[in-house]
Protein backbone atom coordinates (compact mmCIF):
# COMPACT_ATOMS: atom_id res chain seq x y z
CA UNK A 1 0.00 0.00 0.00
CA UNK A 2 1.33 3.43 -0.92
CA UNK A 3 1.83 5.89 1.95
CA UNK A 4 0.46 9.44 2.09
CA UNK A 5 4.05 10.72 1.99
CA UNK A 6 4.64 8.90 -1.31
CA UNK A 7 1.44 10.41 -2.74
CA UNK A 8 2.64 13.90 -1.79
CA UNK A 9 5.97 13.21 -3.47
CA UNK A 10 4.16 12.20 -6.65
CA UNK A 11 2.20 15.47 -6.54
CA UNK A 12 5.40 17.54 -6.22
CA UNK A 13 7.11 15.56 -8.98
CA UNK A 14 4.09 16.03 -11.25
CA UNK A 15 4.03 19.79 -10.69
CA UNK A 16 7.78 20.20 -11.28
CA UNK A 17 7.73 17.98 -14.38
CA UNK A 18 4.91 20.08 -15.84
CA UNK A 19 6.99 23.22 -15.28
CA UNK A 20 10.07 21.65 -16.91
CA UNK A 21 7.97 20.61 -19.91
CA UNK A 22 6.74 24.16 -20.48
CA UNK A 23 10.25 25.63 -20.16
CA UNK A 24 11.76 23.10 -22.57
CA UNK A 25 8.96 23.46 -25.10
CA UNK A 26 9.33 27.25 -25.25
CA UNK A 27 13.12 26.93 -25.37
CA UNK A 28 12.96 24.38 -28.20
CA UNK A 29 10.68 26.59 -30.28
CA UNK A 30 12.96 29.61 -29.87
CA UNK A 31 16.28 27.77 -30.33
CA UNK A 32 15.30 25.33 -33.09
CA UNK A 33 16.86 22.48 -31.07
CA UNK A 34 15.66 18.97 -31.85
CA UNK A 35 17.19 17.59 -28.65
CA UNK A 36 15.30 20.16 -26.56
CA UNK A 37 12.08 19.49 -28.46
CA UNK A 38 12.60 15.75 -28.08
CA UNK A 39 13.18 16.09 -24.37
CA UNK A 40 10.09 18.30 -24.12
CA UNK A 41 8.15 15.47 -25.76
CA UNK A 42 9.68 13.08 -23.27
CA UNK A 43 8.65 15.40 -20.45
CA UNK A 44 5.11 15.49 -21.84
CA UNK A 45 4.93 11.69 -21.56
CA UNK A 46 6.45 11.99 -18.08
CA UNK A 47 3.66 14.31 -16.98
CA UNK A 48 1.12 11.78 -18.19
CA UNK A 49 3.05 8.89 -16.63
CA UNK A 50 3.39 10.67 -13.29
CA UNK A 51 -0.32 11.45 -13.39
CA UNK A 52 -0.97 7.76 -13.95
CA UNK A 53 1.46 6.87 -11.16
CA UNK A 54 -0.27 9.33 -8.82
CA UNK A 55 -3.66 7.81 -9.67
CA UNK A 56 -2.30 4.31 -9.04
CA UNK A 57 -0.78 5.42 -5.73
CA UNK A 58 -4.11 6.88 -4.59
CA UNK A 59 -6.06 3.82 -5.73
CA UNK A 60 -3.51 1.54 -4.03
CA UNK A 61 -4.57 3.00 -0.69
CA UNK A 62 -8.11 1.66 -1.06
CA UNK A 63 -8.96 -1.33 1.15
CA UNK A 64 -9.75 -4.77 -0.32
CA UNK A 65 -13.30 -5.47 -1.46
CA UNK A 66 -15.33 -8.64 -1.78
CA UNK A 67 -14.51 -8.81 -5.50
CA UNK A 68 -10.88 -7.60 -5.19
CA UNK A 69 -9.91 -9.58 -2.12
CA UNK A 70 -6.20 -8.74 -2.46
CA UNK A 71 -6.91 -5.03 -2.75
CA UNK A 72 -5.59 -2.63 -5.38
CA UNK A 73 -1.86 -3.32 -5.01
CA UNK A 74 -1.43 -4.20 -8.68
CA UNK A 75 -2.76 -0.84 -9.89
CA UNK A 76 0.77 0.49 -9.38
CA UNK A 77 2.22 -2.44 -11.30
CA UNK A 78 -0.05 -1.76 -14.28
CA UNK A 79 0.94 1.92 -14.18
CA UNK A 80 4.63 1.02 -14.13
CA UNK A 81 4.20 -1.33 -17.09
CA UNK A 82 2.39 1.35 -19.11
CA UNK A 83 5.16 3.81 -18.19
CA UNK A 84 7.75 1.43 -19.62
CA UNK A 85 5.82 1.04 -22.87
CA UNK A 86 5.44 4.82 -23.21
CA UNK A 87 9.17 5.30 -22.63
CA UNK A 88 10.00 2.78 -25.35
CA UNK A 89 7.71 4.54 -27.84
CA UNK A 90 9.23 7.94 -27.07
CA UNK A 91 12.74 6.53 -27.43
CA UNK A 92 11.98 5.13 -30.88
CA UNK A 93 10.55 8.47 -32.03
CA UNK A 94 13.62 10.35 -30.74
CA UNK A 95 16.05 8.07 -32.56
CA UNK A 96 14.17 8.32 -35.86
CA UNK A 97 13.91 12.12 -35.60
CA UNK A 98 17.61 12.41 -34.78
CA UNK A 99 18.65 10.34 -37.79
CA UNK A 100 16.37 12.42 -40.03
CA UNK A 101 17.85 15.68 -38.71
CA UNK A 102 21.38 14.39 -39.33
CA UNK A 103 20.47 13.99 -42.98
CA UNK A 104 18.80 17.43 -43.06
CA UNK A 105 20.73 19.69 -40.63
CA UNK A 106 19.19 22.96 -39.47
CA UNK A 107 20.67 25.94 -37.56
CA UNK A 108 20.43 25.86 -33.75
CA UNK A 109 20.63 28.74 -31.25
CA UNK A 110 23.10 27.33 -28.72
CA UNK A 111 22.83 30.20 -26.20
CA UNK A 112 19.12 29.58 -25.65
CA UNK A 113 19.81 25.84 -25.43
CA UNK A 114 22.39 26.38 -22.68
CA UNK A 115 20.19 28.70 -20.64
CA UNK A 116 17.11 26.49 -20.88
CA UNK A 117 19.02 23.29 -20.18
CA UNK A 118 20.74 24.63 -17.05
CA UNK A 119 17.38 25.65 -15.56
CA UNK A 120 15.65 22.40 -16.47
CA UNK A 121 18.59 20.31 -15.24
CA UNK A 122 18.23 21.80 -11.76
CA UNK A 123 14.48 21.13 -11.78
CA UNK A 124 14.95 17.58 -13.13
CA UNK A 125 17.46 16.79 -10.39
CA UNK A 126 14.93 18.04 -7.85
CA UNK A 127 12.29 15.70 -9.25
CA UNK A 128 14.76 12.80 -9.24
CA UNK A 129 15.69 13.47 -5.62
CA UNK A 130 12.01 13.69 -4.67
CA UNK A 131 11.25 10.26 -6.11
CA UNK A 132 14.43 8.53 -4.97
CA UNK A 133 14.17 5.94 -2.20
CA UNK A 134 16.74 3.22 -1.48
CA UNK A 135 15.48 -0.37 -1.70
CA UNK A 136 11.90 0.74 -2.40
CA UNK A 137 9.84 -2.32 -3.54
CA UNK A 138 7.19 -0.13 -5.21
CA UNK A 139 7.67 -0.69 -8.96
CA UNK A 140 5.32 2.22 -9.66
CA UNK A 141 7.60 4.61 -7.79
CA UNK A 142 10.71 3.07 -9.37
CA UNK A 143 9.26 3.55 -12.85
CA UNK A 144 8.57 7.22 -12.12
CA UNK A 145 12.09 7.55 -10.71
CA UNK A 146 13.60 6.13 -13.91
CA UNK A 147 11.58 8.65 -15.89
CA UNK A 148 12.99 11.50 -13.80
CA UNK A 149 16.55 10.14 -13.90
CA UNK A 150 16.30 9.85 -17.68
CA UNK A 151 15.22 13.49 -17.86
CA UNK A 152 18.21 14.58 -15.74
CA UNK A 153 20.73 12.64 -17.81
CA UNK A 154 19.08 13.86 -21.00
CA UNK A 155 19.54 17.44 -19.83
CA UNK A 156 23.24 16.75 -19.23
CA UNK A 157 23.59 15.39 -22.77
CA UNK A 158 21.73 18.35 -24.27
CA UNK A 159 23.89 20.80 -22.31
CA UNK A 160 27.04 19.10 -23.63
CA UNK A 161 25.66 19.26 -27.18
CA UNK A 162 24.83 22.97 -26.80
CA UNK A 163 28.37 23.73 -25.60
CA UNK A 164 29.88 21.75 -28.49
CA UNK A 165 27.67 23.60 -30.99
CA UNK A 166 28.83 26.90 -29.51
CA UNK A 167 32.50 25.92 -29.74
CA UNK A 168 32.52 24.06 -33.08
CA UNK A 169 29.60 25.72 -34.93
CA UNK A 170 28.49 22.23 -36.03
CA UNK A 171 24.69 21.92 -35.49
CA UNK A 172 24.69 18.16 -35.97
CA UNK A 173 25.71 17.81 -32.32
CA UNK A 174 22.06 18.54 -31.55
CA UNK A 175 20.90 15.56 -33.63
CA UNK A 176 23.50 13.28 -32.07
CA UNK A 177 22.31 14.36 -28.61
CA UNK A 178 18.72 13.55 -29.55
CA UNK A 179 19.76 10.05 -30.68
CA UNK A 180 21.81 9.50 -27.50
CA UNK A 181 18.85 10.61 -25.37
CA UNK A 182 16.63 8.17 -27.28
CA UNK A 183 19.01 5.26 -26.69
CA UNK A 184 19.20 6.00 -22.97
CA UNK A 185 15.42 6.27 -22.69
CA UNK A 186 15.11 2.92 -24.51
CA UNK A 187 17.36 1.32 -21.90
CA UNK A 188 15.53 2.98 -18.99
CA UNK A 189 12.18 1.81 -20.40
CA UNK A 190 13.38 -1.76 -19.91
CA UNK A 191 14.64 -0.97 -16.40
CA UNK A 192 11.26 0.60 -15.56
CA UNK A 193 9.02 -1.99 -17.20
CA UNK A 194 10.79 -5.30 -16.49
CA UNK A 195 9.93 -5.59 -12.74
CA UNK A 196 6.24 -4.94 -13.40
CA UNK A 197 6.24 -7.37 -16.33
CA UNK A 198 7.69 -10.12 -14.13
CA UNK A 199 4.97 -9.55 -11.52
CA UNK A 200 2.21 -9.53 -14.14
CA UNK A 201 3.60 -12.79 -15.56
CA UNK A 202 3.62 -14.20 -11.99
CA UNK A 203 7.33 -14.99 -12.15
CA UNK A 204 9.10 -16.19 -9.02
CA UNK A 205 10.39 -13.18 -7.05
CA UNK A 206 14.11 -12.64 -6.57
CA UNK A 207 15.38 -14.59 -3.58
CA UNK A 208 12.53 -17.11 -3.62
CA UNK A 209 13.29 -19.64 -6.35
CA UNK A 210 10.88 -22.60 -6.27
CA UNK A 211 13.72 -25.14 -6.03
CA UNK A 212 15.17 -23.33 -2.99
CA UNK A 213 11.74 -23.10 -1.38
CA UNK A 214 11.13 -26.81 -1.98
CA UNK A 215 14.51 -27.68 -0.45
CA UNK A 216 13.70 -25.65 2.66
CA UNK A 217 10.33 -27.37 3.11
CA UNK A 218 11.90 -30.83 2.71
CA UNK A 219 14.15 -30.10 5.69
CA UNK A 220 11.14 -30.47 8.00
CA UNK A 221 11.24 -33.97 9.55
CA UNK A 222 7.52 -34.58 8.97
CA UNK A 223 7.65 -33.71 5.25
CA UNK A 224 8.14 -36.66 2.91
CA UNK A 225 7.69 -34.91 -0.46
CA UNK A 226 6.90 -31.46 -1.89
CA UNK A 227 5.55 -30.88 -5.40
CA UNK A 228 3.42 -28.43 -7.42
CA UNK A 229 5.40 -25.55 -5.91
CA UNK A 230 4.43 -22.08 -7.20
CA UNK A 231 5.89 -18.81 -5.91
CA UNK A 232 4.82 -15.39 -7.18
CA UNK A 233 4.23 -11.78 -6.09
CA UNK A 234 0.75 -10.47 -5.41
CA UNK A 235 2.16 -6.94 -5.13
CA UNK A 236 5.65 -5.44 -4.75
CA UNK A 237 7.23 -6.92 -1.64
CA UNK A 238 4.23 -9.20 -0.95
CA UNK A 239 4.91 -12.79 -2.05
CA UNK A 240 2.69 -15.86 -2.15
CA UNK A 241 3.19 -19.60 -2.37
CA UNK A 242 1.10 -22.65 -3.07
CA UNK A 243 2.34 -26.23 -2.82
CA UNK A 244 1.34 -29.85 -2.24
CA UNK A 245 3.09 -31.45 0.73
CA UNK A 246 3.11 -35.18 1.52
CA UNK A 247 3.35 -35.87 5.22
CA UNK A 248 4.09 -38.97 7.23
CA UNK A 249 1.00 -38.42 9.37
CA UNK A 250 -2.72 -38.79 8.84
CA UNK A 251 -3.96 -36.61 11.72
CA UNK A 252 -5.39 -33.16 11.11
CA UNK A 253 -3.88 -31.74 14.29
CA UNK A 254 -0.34 -32.81 13.34
CA UNK A 255 -0.81 -31.60 9.77
CA UNK A 256 -1.92 -28.17 10.97
CA UNK A 257 1.14 -27.92 13.20
CA UNK A 258 3.43 -28.73 10.26
CA UNK A 259 1.72 -26.09 8.08
CA UNK A 260 2.23 -23.44 10.74
CA UNK A 261 5.90 -24.34 11.11
CA UNK A 262 6.46 -24.34 7.35
CA UNK A 263 4.71 -20.98 6.98
CA UNK A 264 6.92 -19.44 9.65
CA UNK A 265 10.08 -20.83 8.02
CA UNK A 266 9.05 -19.55 4.59
CA UNK A 267 8.36 -16.08 5.96
CA UNK A 268 11.69 -15.88 7.78
CA UNK A 269 13.84 -17.36 5.00
CA UNK A 270 12.16 -16.15 1.79
CA UNK A 271 9.82 -13.34 2.93
CA UNK A 272 6.73 -15.23 1.72
CA UNK A 273 3.66 -13.78 3.41
CA UNK A 274 0.72 -15.68 1.88
CA UNK A 275 1.13 -19.46 2.10
CA UNK A 276 -1.34 -22.05 0.83
CA UNK A 277 -0.39 -25.71 1.40
CA UNK A 278 -2.40 -28.76 0.42
CA UNK A 279 -1.58 -31.78 2.59
CA UNK A 280 -1.27 -35.28 1.16
CA UNK A 281 -0.95 -38.00 3.84
CA UNK A 282 1.15 -41.11 3.29
CA UNK A 283 -1.60 -43.29 4.75
CA UNK A 284 -5.33 -42.72 4.39
CA UNK A 285 -7.99 -44.30 6.57
CA UNK A 286 -10.66 -46.04 4.49
CA UNK A 287 -13.69 -43.88 3.90
CA UNK A 288 -16.77 -44.89 5.94
CA UNK A 289 -19.50 -46.65 4.01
Amino acid sequence: MTSNAAVRQFVWALALSGLVFLIQLVGALYSGSLSLLSNAGHLFTDVGSLGLALYAAKVGQNPPTEQLSYGYGRSGILAAFVNGLVLAGVAAALIVAGVFRLAHPQPVHSTIMIAVTVVTLVLNLTVTRTLHADHDPDVNRRAAYWHALGDSLSSVGILAAALLIRWTHWPEWDSLAAIAVGLFILWSSWAAGRPSLLILMEAAPAGARPEDVRALMLQHPAVHDVHHVHVWSLAPGYHALSAHVRLETDTIREGQRVIEELSQSLKESHHIDHVTIQIEAEAHSPAPR
